[in-house]
């Protein structure tokens, strides 16, 4: 009897071999004007997804900041991205927290060239703060802080968000860790810009 394998059984693979090629930028302007390719992307994201899929579409659209195609695109599609990514907030696979706070960290950096992006500002800061509610690993800490502190140092309203929504008091335990050091000193420098 011949069996066939289903397309989600190819899925993996593929994404993998996406995720590397996505960083030349010749093949992020190709899949980037690809109609339903950030669409595509997303359904990965659903939280029925298996993790590897989840860590690879994360990483796929990380590596899409690389080039002005990619940032465009994911700039146009913040509001989904950045739902649909939050799918994978609960995780305990510590992969995918840092492929998360990676791509929350390069939509921070991308809305600083950006003018008048107050809603993305608002957008990744509660996308921050709902993923640091949850046990992180250190390197994904990290990560968060780092896009914490860019974009309250790029926008006083955002800042003031910040301080609203008592985002310190995520903060504040992550100063005392010991290890990595860069964990604590990051969270101090948030924690003196939310004074």
């Amino acid at each position: 009897m011949q069996s066939f394998l289903s397309p989600t059984e190819f899925i993996f693979p593929g994404l993998d071999v996406l995720r590397i090629s996505i960083k030349n930028q010749k093949i992020c302007d190709h899949m980037c004007s690809q109609p339903g390719f950030l669409e595509r992307q997303l359904l990965y994201l659903a939280p029925a997804s298996p993790v590897p899929t989840q860590l690879l579409s994360l990483r796929v659209l990380a590596n899409c900041f690389k080039h002005p195609s990619g940032q465009r695109l994911l700039l146009s599609g913040r509001e989904n991205v950045i739902t649909e990514a939050l799918n994978c907030r609960l995780t305990p696979n510590k992969n995918v927290q840092v492929a998360l706070a990676t791509l929350l960290l390069n939509y921070s950096v991308c809305l600083g060239a950006v003018v008048d992006e107050e809603a993305g500002y608002s957008q990744c800061l509660l996308a921050v703060a709902s993923v640091m509610e949850n046990p992180l690993d250190p390197e994904a800490e990290f990560r968060l802080l780092v896009c914490l502190g860019t974009l309250i140092s790029n926008d006083k309203s955002t800042r003031e968000l910040a301080k609203s929504l008592e985002i310190e008091n995520l903060v504040i335990p992550m100063q005392s860790r010991v290890e990595p050091q860069k964990v604590s000193e990051c969270a101090g420098f948030v924690i003196n810009r939310l004074q």
